[in-house]
Order: C-alpha cells, then sequence, then structure tokens
C-alpha cells in the first residue's frame, strides 16, 4: 500500500515539471532556447563577475 501510494505522488510531481504540458517540448525549446541561453549565459557572467569583484 505505501509503495503504491509513493509512487503514484512522484508521477504527480514529475508531470508538475513540464513547463507547458500542451505543447511539446521540442517546440518549446525551439520557441525559448535562444532566450533561456542568453539569460543562463548573462547570469553566469554576472555571477563570475560578482565574485571575483567582491
Amino acid at each position: 500500500m505505501a509503495t503504491i501510494g509513493t509512487q503514484s505522488d512522484l508521477e504527480a510531481e514529475q508531470d508538475g515539471v513540464k513547463p507547458t504540458p500542451h505543447v511539446p517540448q521540442d517546440t518549446w525549446i525551439q520557441q525559448h532556447g535562444p532566450a533561456v541561453g542568453l539569460l543562463v549565459g548573462l547570469s553566469a557572467l554576472v555571477w563570475t563577475l560578482l565574485r571575483y569583484a567582491g
């Protein structure tokens, strides 16, 4: 009983991780990939500058 309940909870959490359930992930990456990459690059650059400046 406990194992079945735990598996159901894990499946529910995994479903909530998807950015947009009704849109395939490939399409989401194609639309937002460049913007996400730019944000990640900028945040890494700022973090590095603050780390060495401080």
